[in-house]
């Protein structure tokens, strides 16, 4: 049976952009499924109005629907599906629901996941640590000597730190951090 993925492909880059069109490319079948499943962890967020119009929208089902065949079905104009498709859509992005999102239309691995948040950590600017975790005295003596990200502050031994005049006060902020990292 042949599959029409342009419509996958089209809820893909809603999420992703050009990055979902490739997926979609490589992994027709999976996005399908993924897709699917989405739509299915969903139903608390989404009317069953709205799951029915993006299965149909967006070729999620063998008998997709053209948008007069949604309207017509629906006895609704053709706008009011097009506004009801984009406000799924857009419960579908909101924060507290992109995370089940991202989860499920993305392949990564728990350890990917980990690997990702510890690129961020590792490349957060000294600046955005709060003032809990280091002190002013402590941050700009780390700046003053190039030492702008965690990543930075990671390479610095306890000598250098020393040498730089951190003080034992910033030393002490410093290996408290670390521990949480």
């Amino acid at each position: 049976m042949f599959m029409n993925y342009s419509g996958v492909t089209k809820f893909y880059e809603c999420f992703f952009g050009e990055a979902g069109k490739d997926y979609v490319d490589k992994n027709p079948n999976q996005a399908f499924n993924k897709a699917n499943l989405l739509l299915e962890e969903m139903t608390s967020k989404l009317t069953d109005e709205e799951i029915f119009i993006l299965k149909h929208r967006y070729n999620l089902l063998t008998d997709s629907l053209s948008l007069d065949d949604l309207s017509i079905k629906l006895n609704k104009t053709k706008e009011e599906v097009m506004k009801m498709t984009n406000v799924a859509l857009r419960k579908l992005k909101h924060p507290t629901n992109f995370k089940v999102v991202l989860e499920i239309l993305t392949d990564q691995t728990q350890e990917e996941k980990e690997n990702e948040k510890s690129k961020v950590l590792l490349s957060t600017s000294i600046d955005d640590l709060s003032l809990k975790e280091l002190g002013v005295r402590t941050v700009n003596v780390l700046k003053r000597n190039n030492i702008n990200t965690v990543s930075d502050l990671i390479k610095c031994d306890r000598e250098y730190l020393i040498e730089i005049k951190i003080g034992k006060q910033g030393l002490k902020e410093i290996e408290e951090l670390l521990k949480k990292l």
